[in-house]
């Protein structure tokens, strides 16, 4: 993907969360920020449904990287993301289908 005017290399396993910022998303690794020119809507589009989920307007996490939720927000690591109204329910149920791992 085009980020800075570069092409940059971004490994799938690696995404914490994305999140959307108009025209521009800001892909959140464990030890950098990429941003890079599109919406958050076409970017969900380029990403495996079984392993990402869109919990907000503005904001896609990687389901195996949260480490806590409530009806409210998601957990990741440090990060604190909310839940929108509008994907609250299709997130409760894709989390609650999800295997429970170590990690």
């Amino acid at each position: 993907m085009k980020a800075d005017r570069k092409v940059v290399k971004v490994v799938l396993e690696e995404i914490l969360y994305v999140e959307g910022v108009k025209d521009y998303v800001k892909i959140v690794l464990p030890t950098q920020k990429i941003t890079t020119k599109i919406s958050i809507g076409n970017f969900l589009k380029e990403l495996p449904e079984d392993r990402f989920v869109q919990v907000h307007k503005s904001f896609i996490v990687a389901k195996n990287k949260i480490s806590a939720y409530t009806a409210h927000d998601v957990e990741i690591g440090e990060f604190e993301i909310p839940i929108g109204r509008v994907y609250k329910e299709v997130f409760l149920k894709t989390i609650g289908s999800m295997p429970v791992s170590g990690k």
